[in-house]
């Protein structure tokens, strides 16, 4: 496998940072920068397997697996993300409202 041909890390390096950038862990304008720092993390990484690998005995590790599997979990969080924070929200103002409204409150009042 060649640095070419690693999709599905560079999805899961952009879902990992989108995360980031959604809950505010990073400040404004250094997505880039993690993006980048990551992407150089995972080149080395390949890098290193590759030049390990380059002996016949040697015992390798399946990046083309790794890879696939890291493309797959990106999609699948991309996918899932923004409906659990649609679920996690309508359930945290489920809560507020509760605490907000005293019990034995009508939701509508009835008129006489």
């Amino acid at each position: 496998m060649t640095l070419e041909q690693a999709i599905g890390f560079g999805a899961a390096v952009t879902f990992i940072v989108g995360l980031i950038k959604k809950f505010n862990l990073i400040p404004d304008g250094y997505a880039g920068v993690v993006a980048v720092a990551l992407n150089a993390l995972l080149a080395g990484f390949l890098q290193i397997s590759q030049a390990l690998c380059s002996t016949p005995d040697a015992d390798c590790p399946d990046v083309a697996r790794w890879d696939s599997f890291a493309g797959a979990l990106a999609q699948i969080g991309a996918l899932a993300l923004p409906f659990l924070l649609q679920l996690g929200g309508s359930f945290a103002m489920h809560k507020v409202a509760r605490g907000l409204i005293p019990k034995g409150t009508p939701l509508l009042p009835l008129r006489k």
